[in-house]
């Protein structure tokens, strides 16, 4: 819904002052309204467009740890990406829920290299537990990823994992203290 709400805003805005401008210039009204209206359903449809469209071809992995390995609350995750200039997300998964959890944000460095430090569950909640581990990114604009309604902050849960986003191989670890 938010991202609904900020394209209808946009093309609200954009109507505004078209309609504006053609008032200043003198114009009929029957053509300050059509050009407010057709300006504003302009910006609507190009919004939706452009926040409907997939990235482009984005090559991001998880390098380190590898699947079935042993770690504790807090592990960490290295990866590699390529273009570099991306916004790279690492999400987790616990086997045992429904949720995706987007961590902190990692740093990605000028060789393609990343790594960030997870949580896989609480100091209480979560020992002896599995958990999916997967990098996905973007190298989309922030006002692209608003339009979309697709923008993971760190500690969000998601339910699903948007198809825009180029995801990262799947690596399973499972916490042991």
């Amino acid at each position: 819904m938010p991202a609904l709400l900020v394209k209808f805003l946009l093309s609200l805005v954009v109507g505004v002052i078209v309609g504006t401008f053609l008032y200043s210039r003198k114009a009929p009204r029957t053509l300050t309204a059509i050009g407010s209206l057709f300006s504003a359903v302009m910006v609507l449809a190009g919004a939706t467009w452009l926040s409907n469209s997939a990235p482009s071809s984005i090559q991001t992995r998880i390098v380190a740890p590898q699947t079935q390995a042993q770690v504790g609350q807090r592990a960490l995750v290295e990866g590699e990406v390529s273009p570099i200039l991306v916004h790279v997300y690492v999400l987790v998964h616990p086997l045992s829920s429904d949720r995706w959890w987007v961590q902190d944000l990692p740093l990605v460095q000028n060789d393609g290299h990343w790594q960030v430090k997870v949580y896989l569950g609480t100091e209480n909640v979560g020992k002896g537990e599995e958990y999916e581990i997967l990098a996905v990114a973007t190298n989309e604009s922030i006002v692209t990823r608003l339009l979309r309604g697709d923008y993971p902050a760190p500690g969000q849960q998601l339910k699903a994992i948007a198809p825009y986003f180029a995801k990262s191989n799947v690596i399973v670890v499972r916490r042991n203290q």
